[in-house]
């Protein structure tokens, strides 16, 4: 049989882009019901600020807190609201807090330890809810920050299919407390998520996402910027390691009291690492 030269290049041709073609997946995690998932995360804030005016006040102040938290997750199942109660149960944590340079007692964290509060997580992996029971809510604050801490990094992952080398714009928020407010406001931020790679890991497919986090340009009371790296095990839904750094600077919000206005400037720095691993 004669081969046309020409049917042989349109092979090639056609061959080539069905090898170029790059598969779409979408990178966030749905959570496996009935699936025991360890976690263990470390979470690291630094904040400084210029002393004021007066000759009595310090000239600078620092506070410096670095917390571990290690707890196992049960997952339950969904409901008709495609809501998933999960129960975690502290087996670890342990803190630090420094106030210009003098340590401060972190109270009797060890009361902690294998106590289980219930988390509410929807298809999409984020956190809805945290429930802690009665008798710990005096630590009630402290774990919610920290749960909240170790599942941010599902919060801005794109709800888009993405391809090896592509980068998600979109907008985000997070809630501060500004001098000379009342409450907590939104913030405006951008995280842009680029997807690096998608490997294998014995029977599960781990993206590899890199993320990047700045001020929405309109924004000028304050300067937030961050960047870090997240691992997702697309197959059991959910984030097998993340860190994040985040460094936040500026002064007074643009508009307030007179009050808010004298308030000097300071800057600071979040730190979050989460790692995981799920039984078999």
């Amino acid at each position: 049989m004669v081969t046309s030269p020409w049917l042989v290049l349109c092979l090639l041709v056609a061959g080539s882009a069905v090898a170029g073609a790059q598969t779409r997946i979408l990178i966030q995690p749905a959570p496996r019901p009935d699936q025991t998932i360890h976690v263990t995360t470390t979470q690291e804030f630094s904040f400084s600020m210029a002393g004021g005016a007066a000759a009595a006040e310090p000239a600078e102040a620092q506070m410096v807190t670095r917390t571990v938290l290690g707890y196992t997750q049960s997952n339950g199942r969904f409901d008709g609201q495609g809501r998933m109660e999960s129960q975690l149960t502290i087996d670890r944590i342990e803190a630090e807090q420094t106030l210009n340079g003098s340590a401060k007692s972190p109270g009797n964290l060890g009361q902690l330890v294998g106590r289980s509060l219930t988390a509410v997580f929807d298809r999409a992996g984020r956190l809805v809810d945290i429930t802690v029971p009665q008798d710990l809510q005096q630590a009630s604050g402290m774990l919610k920050q920290l749960l909240a801490g170790a599942y941010g990094a599902l919060n801005f992952l794109p709800a888009t299919t993405m391809a090896i080398g592509e980068t998600a714009t979109a907008p985000s928020n997070i809630p501060l407390r500004l001098p000379g407010s009342t409450g907590t406001v939104p913030y405006q931020t951008r995280t842009l998520t680029t997807l690096r790679a998608v490997e294998t890991s014995g029977r599960d497919r781990i993206a590899r996402l890199e993320q990047r986090i700045e001020s929405a340009p309109e924004t000028d009371q304050l300067k937030v910027s961050g960047a870090g790296t997240i691992d997702v095990n697309l197959d059991r839904g959910f984030v097998g390691a993340s860190a994040t750094e985040w460094a936040v600077t500026g002064g007074n919000p643009a508009t307030g009291s007179a009050a808010s206005a004298q308030l000097p400037p300071g800057h600071g720095t979040i730190k979050v690492t989460v790692t995981a691993t799920a039984d078999e």
